[in-house]
């Protein structure tokens, strides 16, 4: 799917990619047209040994290349919930974007919380 999505459009941003920081590659070569950059939330996981269970988390984006722009990350939330990102082309626009991950299936207290954090980190 991801790679269809790469057919018709020029920035996509992705969320819960479950991948290690050793794995960059996977989204930096992902397409052969596109540049993607990522945060990794599995650090933490990863250090502690042998992966067990559900992964979780990684926020990415891929932007086409022939859009000449030029990526920085500006801020990854401490809970990588929310990336923050400017592409600037050559014209000297910039764009700021922010891919965020909501893992909140219902409605409650602990879902407001991550919500208003990553508010408050935007």
């Amino acid at each position: 799917m991801l790679f269809d999505l790469c057919g018709s459009m020029d920035v996509i941003a992705g969320q819960e990619h479950w991948l290690l920081e050793s794995e960059t590659d996977r989204i930096s070569d992902f397409h052969k047209d596109f540049i993607g950059i990522a945060s990794f939330a599995m650090k933490h996981r990863s250090e502690a040994g042998l992966l067990v269970g559900r992964p979780h988390g990684g926020l990415g984006i891929l932007v086409r290349i022939s859009l000449n722009v030029r990526m920085q990350v500006l801020a990854v939330q401490e809970d990588c919930r929310c990336l923050a990102e400017s592409l600037r082309f050559p014209s000297n626009y910039t764009v700021l974007i922010f891919v965020t991950y909501f893992p909140c299936f219902v409605a409650g207290p602990e879902c407001q919380i991550s919500f208003l954090k990553c508010l408050g980190f935007m």
